[in-house]
C-alpha cells in the first residue's frame, strides 16, 4: 500500500494505542522498523498488518483488509478483477467505514479540527462505483 493520509493517519492511531511504534510492532509481529519504514512510504503496508491495526482502533478490519489488497494490486490487471469482484461489496460498506471511522476519531481526537480531518481522509478515500 503506498503511503497516503489514511493509511498514515491509522498507524498513528494504532501507535498511540499500543503506547509506541515499538509495542505496536510487537502486537503486529514485525520489526519496529517496518512500522516507521510503512509510515514513510519506504516500504509497502501488508495487508494483513492493515487489518490488525484497524482492529486496534475498533475499524472494521474485513473492510480495511479488502482495502488494502485493493490498493496493493491497483493498475494491475488483477487489481481490476478484484476491483469488480469486490468494489460492490466495498461500496455498500462504504457507509458503515466512514461512520465507524468517525466514530473512532471522535473517541481518539481531542480537538474538533481532528475529528474533521478524519472523516474527511475516510470519505476522501472511499471506493465509488
Amino acid at each position: 500500500m503506498e503511503t497516503d493520509r489514511d493509511l498514515i493517519e491509522l498507524i498513528d492511531r494504532a501507535s498511540a494505542i499500543a503506547t509506541s511504534d515499538y509495542k505496536l510492532a510487537q502486537y503486529l509481529l514485525v520489526p519496529r522498523q517496518n512500522v516507521s519504514a510503512w509510515r514513510l512510504g519506504k516500504q509497502p503496508c501488508p495487508p494483513e498488518a492493515v487489518a490488525l491495526m484497524a482492529a486496534l482502533c475498533g475499524l472494521n478490519a474485513r473492510d480495511w483488509l479488502a482495502r488494502a489488497v485493493i490498493k496493493r494490486h491497483e493498475g494491475t490487471p488483477k487489481g481490476d478483477q478484484l476491483m469488480r469482484a469486490m468494489g460492490k461489496a466495498l461500496a455498500a460498506t462504504g457507509a458503515a467505514l466512514a461512520s465507524s471511522g468517525a466514530n473512532a476519531a471522535a473517541i481518539y481526537s481531542t480537538t474538533a479540527d481532528n475529528v474533521t480531518a478524519a472523516v474527511t481522509v475516510l470519505l476522501s478515500t472511499m471506493y465509488i462505483m
